[in-house]
């Protein structure tokens, strides 16, 4: 057989060309070389010499243990760990491959339709992540059986539940996406964007922190360059106060994703989180220099900003932020309130409070120092089901509350102690 399956790929032996989920994947010619030596007798063991001997010719001068080592670690963090089993010095052994034919193509208009969903979620407004939810039913509408328009659904799902944004009911947002998610594994059990959704609403929609984790470890195992699955990583470990490791995750997200915006935006998320409002800072002008349109970037720079006492640079950022984002979008407009409320612009701020939701009033209670209301309102959005809560331990504007009974008794309920 000239196949070779394992997972969400398939290896043509003949040509070395690789595919995750019926996409190429692009490798360097050794690795693809040494990839097809391996695949080629799965489950065997094949010794360190023998392999290098047929990656690299003879009388080339060349460190085979450095290099051998350094080719298998690199293929290793394109496939994931899990392929390729090392015997202490003898050698190699991949596992898990299926002979066979390859795995059914997807309808080339379902995989532009998944593209365009891609594209939108990017983006990271209320409209554009309503267009990745179309987009992603339109792909599935296409062709049912394709796993990543199922995965693509539930992360549109995450993001428009998510009270940064808003755009849907969080409760509802999270129970689709966990539907779509299951879909996308019951066609391709390793389809790790579906796993790495589950993990977001395992602790977002149920507080399951410990599934959550294992959800996204086992996403990152099966693709490791996803960068996605990082990125939510980050987010559960920022919210679980483990921010050294949350540095580095969202950090390994951007050296996979550098040009995107929103992996950029959460640098600036994590770093004013850890209180490096500075570097927070540094870090979001850069973003805006790529994108000065990007409505998420204004958030962590208008927070940092204020949390450095700038509060009057702070309020026309966090203003400009809301309306790119669009008026609707309520953390933009709860992070608004609570700097005006911070300079004394009484009125406007009453006015945000007036329409918020339980979560976003009691950010703008905070900002006129109203710490009983806002230990009110951050108990009603527990019942609301605010998956915003899930940061209280690490977001600043909370360091005010950290001392009350009743702020560490909603922490605990949620799990956060």
């Amino acid at each position: 057989m000239s196949q070779r399956s394992f997972g969400p790929f398939d290896l043509d032996l003949a040509t070395g060309e690789l595919r995750r989920n019926c996409r190429r994947v692009r490798l360097q010619p050794l690795l693809s070389r040494l990839l097809v030596e391996l695949a080629s007798r799965p489950g065997e063991l094949i010794a360190r010499d023998e392999l290098a001997r047929k990656l690299w010719p003879a009388g080339l001068h060349v460190d085979y243990e450095n290099s051998l080592n350094n080719a298998v670690a690199r293929l290793r963090r394109i496939l994931g760990s899990r392929w390729i089993a090392t015997l202490p010095k003898r050698g190699y052994r991949f596992q898990g491959a299926r002979t066979g034919g390859a795995r059914r193509r997807a309808d080339p208009a379902a995989e532009r339709a998944w593209r365009r969903a891609r594209h939108f979620w990017n983006r990271t407004t209320i409209p554009d992540l309503q267009r990745a939810v179309a987009a992603s039913r339109e792909s599935i509408a296409i062709d049912p059986g394709y796993a990543p328009a199922h995965a693509g659904l539930a992360d549109a799902c995450i993001l428009l539940g998510d009270e940064i944004l808003g755009g849907m009911d969080p409760r509802n947002a999270l129970a689709e996406a966990e539907a779509a998610a299951r879909r996308a594994l019951e066609i391709d059990g390793d389809c790790a964007e579906a796993l790495a959704a589950l993990g977001m609403v395992a602790w977002r929609l149920h507080w399951d922190w410990d599934s959550a984790e294992r959800y996204l470890r086992a996403s990152i195992a099966i693709q490791p360059e996803y960068a996605t699955s990082r990125l939510y990583y980050a987010w559960l470990l920022l919210a679980r106060n483990r921010r050294r490791e949350a540095e580095a995750e969202v950090f390994q997200a951007w050296e996979l994703d550098p040009v995107s915006s929103f992996v950029g935006t959460n640098v600036g998320w994590v770093l004013y989180t850890g209180r490096r409002f500075s570097d927070a800072i540094a870090r979001m002008r850069e973003t805006l220099v790529l994108n000065e349109h990007y409505a998420m970037a204004h958030l962590p720079l208008g927070l940092s900003l204020q949390h450095s006492g700038r509060v009057a640079e702070a309020v026309p950022l966090l203003a400009k932020g809301v309306a790119l984002a669009g008026g609707a979008a309520p953390y933009y407009r709860a992070a608004l309130g609570l700097a005006l409320a911070a300079s004394d612009q009484v009125a406007p701020a009453r006015k945000i409070l007036e329409s918020s939701g339980a979560f976003d009033r009691a950010i703008v209670h905070l900002g006129f120092g109203e710490t009983g209301f806002a230990l009110d309102c951050l108990e009603q959005a527990v019942l609301e089901g605010s998956s915003h809560l899930a940061y209280l331990e690490a977001d600043p504007m909370f360091d005010a509350l950290r001392g009350e009974r009743r702020f560490q008794r909603i922490a605990r309920n949620i799990g956060l102690r």
